[in-house]
């Protein structure tokens, strides 16, 4: 039968042997290389700049793409009951640009009817994800200081939202 030398400690081995009887080493030269100080140093130095990569990539940041997320048909709902005024504000998020965004936090500014900011609230959305092109419906509600007739509208403002 053919043999060959192995590859470590070079004794005669048959040409079909993936390991040596000797040695024991495996007879492949792509993991022998990792086992030599130079495959090892190869490897750390792969590793290395792959958690370098990650540790200094820029995080994505959500400022340079609020423009992208519109809202339309925002509505305002107020209504008096025994616990005291509640609001809500319904709003359409359409995604336009070319990132899909999950976790919006969204803040509703309620007006009175004179036009002047009498509300806030602010709502983190941890089931909702805004696909590329697409769209989803929300409703920031809070308890109002202020009787229902004076409410007169809300706007809404994506303050963050998470990349997907």
């Amino acid at each position: 039968m053919p043999t060959k030398s192995c590859i470590v400690c070079g004794e005669q081995i048959q040409l079909v042997a993936t390991r040596c009887p000797h040695c024991h080493q495996v007879q492949n030269r792509f993991y022998q290389f990792f086992n030599t100080a130079w495959g090892a140093v190869i490897f750390l130095l792969v590793v290395g700049l792959g958690i370098a990569y990650g540790v200094t990539r820029e995080p994505i940041n959500w400022t340079y793409h609020a423009s992208t997320i519109k809202a339309s048909e925002v509505k305002l709902r107020a209504s008096n009951s025994a616990r005291g005024t509640e609001m809500a504000c319904i709003a359409l998020l359409k995604n336009d640009g070319t990132r899909s965004w999950k976790e919006p936090v969204i803040e509703a500014s309620f007006f009175g009817q004179d036009g002047q900011l009498i509300d806030t609230a602010t709502q983190r959305f941890s089931e909702v994800i805004i696909r590329r092109g697409g769209e989803a419906r929300i409703r920031v509600r809070e308890q109002g200081a202020w009787d229902a007739s004076e409410y007169a509208r809300c706007d809404v403002t994506i303050r963050d939202a998470a990349p997907d």
